[in-house]
């Protein structure tokens, strides 16, 4: 089973019949790896990526049901979280990206409302400053 794609992902004549075949009827194409049978078995709308910023997310989170309701997860190093973490994230380790698959498609439900924490080392200082904030 291939999961969920996006327009990119995919050779374009893969791509193409995938993005026009119908709902759970199986469809044939030729790439240049050769004949491939395929069948969408669902169909979501594209997700959308928005920044938030560090206030916002904070005045989200003083409701008690945003936490339940929302999806939070952490994407930072295990240093980086022992040494401000928040209530309610979900750990995914960047550096173990590989291992995310089946967490991501087991325990996430893409119906909801999901907020990412990144950290990209030269962005350190907004998380760092979101943290007192938010405890």
């Amino acid at each position: 089973m291939l999961g969920w794609v996006r327009r990119g992902q995919l050779v374009p004549e893969f791509e193409d019949a995938a993005f026009s075949a119908s709902l759970n009827k199986i469809v044939r194409c030729k790439t240049k790896f050769g004949w491939h049978l395929l069948e969408v078995l669902s169909e979501r709308e594209e997700s959308i990526l928005e920044d938030i910023e560090p206030v916002n997310l904070h005045s989200k989170m003083q409701d008690p049901n945003f936490i339940q309701d929302a999806q939070l997860i952490d994407v930072r190093e295990h240093e980086e979280i022992s040494q401000a973490s928040l209530p309610g994230f979900k750990v995914l380790p960047l550096r173990q990206f590989g291992t995310w698959g089946s967490v991501i498609t087991d325990e996430f439900n893409p119906e909801k409302d999901t907020y990412v924490l990144v950290s990209l080392h030269f962005m350190n200082n907004h998380i760092i400053m979101f943290y007192p904030i938010a405890c």
